[in-house]
C-alpha cells in the first residue's frame, strides 16, 4: 500500500534512514520474522500514537495519510 525511506530528524543524522512500510494484511500473516521490523495492527497503532516518545516525528507524518482509519 505505501512504501518508503526517510532520513531521521529530515537527514540530521548522517545515514541514518528507516524504512516506512504500510501493507494491508490478514493478522495471521504478521510473523516477526525480521528482528527489525515490526508488526502494528490499527488497533495498536491507535492505542500508542497519544504516548509521547512512541513513535517518531516520520512515523507520524505517514500515520497523517491514514488519519480516516485511526
Amino acid at each position: 500500500m505505501f512504501d518508503c525511506m526517510m532520513p531521521k530528524e529530515g537527514g540530521r543524522f548522517f545515514r541514518d534512514i528507516n524504512r516506512y512500510r504500510v501493507v494491508i494484511a490478514p493478522e495471521d500473516a504478521m510473523t516477526n520474522e525480521d528482528p527489525l521490523s515490526i508488526w502494528l495492527t490499527l488497533a495498536e497503532i491507535t492505542a500508542l500514537k497519544s504516548i509521547p516518545g512512541v513513535f517518531t516525528n516520520e512515523f507520524r507524518s505517514l500515520l497523517s495519510l491514514f488519519v480516516r482509519f485511526l
